[in-house]
């Protein structure tokens, strides 16, 4: 089969698939102007519109990557932050917090949990793991969690503006965290992530 043949076959590949599409004809063209050009004319409109497509998809796949490597980029730099806050940390600003006992939100419903312990760095904000054992199945759910302002803050959301929601749970440094001091907070509605009811939280530098 000659190039040319294969040019043709690929065209008229081309055509049938667009007439295929019973509502789209290439570049916009309606119906009864399509049904007006001739055979040759079609393909020619089909390659159009095929280059057309091509190059559209190509510039999304470019976009996607772009935005694949700035979004890598912003958490390589968010761990390195965290890291050299680590680094430098004076007395006060690293945390030991314990959550026990109560319940959270395990796909919608509120059962028992594993207890936890974890640390945070003043000006952190990271997701907690909380686990739920039944029988043969272990059930997840993660919690976003921060320590800024002098202040512990409890299901927060992917969210950096965290500090202006009200659905969260807030303890702040009351002067005897150095000693440690178990919290008993309020119960969060089943509009939060964790719906957490009945935990305690400890917490002390």
């Amino acid at each position: 089969m000659s190039t040319q043949q294969r040019r043709l076959l690929f065209l008229l590949f081309l055509v049938l698939f667009f007439e295929g599409c019973a509502t789209r004809y290439p570049l916009g063209m309606k119906e009864e102007q399509w049904q007006a050009l001739s055979p040759q004319q079609q393909a020619e409109y089909t390659t159009k519109q095929y280059q057309i497509d091509e190059e559209r998809r190509k510039r999304q796949e470019e976009y996607r990557q772009q935005k694949e490597r700035e979004a890598a980029e912003a958490i390589r730099l968010e761990k390195e932050r965290i890291l050299q806050l680590y680094r430098n940390a004076r007395y006060g600003d690293i945390i030991q917090v314990n959550i026990s006992g109560g319940s959270i939100a395990f796909i919608g419903e509120r059962k028992g949990y594993e207890p936890l312990s974890f640390d945070l760095v003043r000006g952190e904000r990271k997701r907690i793991p909380f686990y739920h054992h039944d029988k043969q199945i272990t059930y997840s759910t993660d919690i976003w969690v921060a320590y800024n302002n002098n202040a512990f803050y409890f299901d927060v959301g992917d969210d950096q503006k965290y500090e202006h929601s009200t659905d969260k749970i807030v303890i702040l440094d009351n002067g005897r965290w150095d000693e440690g001091e178990t919290f008993h907070p309020k119960t969060l509605d089943k509009s939060t992530d964790s719906q957490a009811q009945g935990i305690k939280i400890f917490i002390r530098y």
